[in-house]
């Protein structure tokens, strides 16, 4: 809430409504062959209880659906307007407002180089070769706070904190010509 005072509770939001699908493109070997195998495979499913962490995905892709309320007084359902796809190695989301966060009109002051000894520079060097830890913000450049929106708040609570939020996401396998349906907008 301190660090995101304007994402945390819409991401949260986002979460509560359960809008948010993990896309994964599976192997042909590891995809179910028969209608038997994939009926096994759907009922397996359904016996994970609701908040069960499931485990991140390398290459998984995240479309957040943005429901807005109808314009009608006498309706209080959602209409799904737009899904925005979520891309968590490349740091981006597709809605605008993460467009405004990375392109903002007004750019800080460039930061002041700061003179380091030799000795310290090259312990970082060998520190980065050898751990590729996580990152918030991904491969980013500059010490400034990385762009970020509510859509790619909420992945990012999925994906790291799978105990807590991993039971509000809709997870799907899907074949590789489905994945490129789902980029087209041709999802749900």
């Amino acid at each position: 809430q301190v660090l995101f005072p304007n994402e945390f509770l819409p991401a949260l939001d986002l979460l509560d409504r359960r809008l948010v699908t993990r896309i994964s493109s599976g192997m042909e070997e590891h995809m179910p062959s028969g209608p038997a195998q994939h009926a096994q495979h759907d009922s397996n499913a359904a016996n994970v209880p609701p908040h069960t962490a499931r485990p991140a995905t390398k290459d998984a892709i995240y479309y957040v659906r943005s429901a807005q309320a109808r314009s009608s007084r006498y309706s209080t359902s959602f209409d799904t307007t737009a899904s925005y796809e979520v891309r968590l190695r490349a740091w981006n989301c597709s809605c605008p407002a993460f467009a405004f966060a990375a392109f903002p009109a007004v750019h800080p002051e460039p930061a002041v180089p700061v003179y380091e000894p030799q000795e310290h520079a090259a312990d970082e060097e060998s520190a980065e070769g050898t751990s590729k830890a996580w990152v918030f913000g991904g491969v980013s450049l500059g010490d400034a706070i990385p762009p970020v929106c509510k859509h790619l708040l909420a992945c990012v609570l999925v994906e790291k904190c799978s105990g807590m939020f991993g039971g509000y996401v809709e997870e799907r396998v899907v074949s590789v010509e489905e994945a490129a349906g789902w980029a087209a907008g041709w999802g749900d």
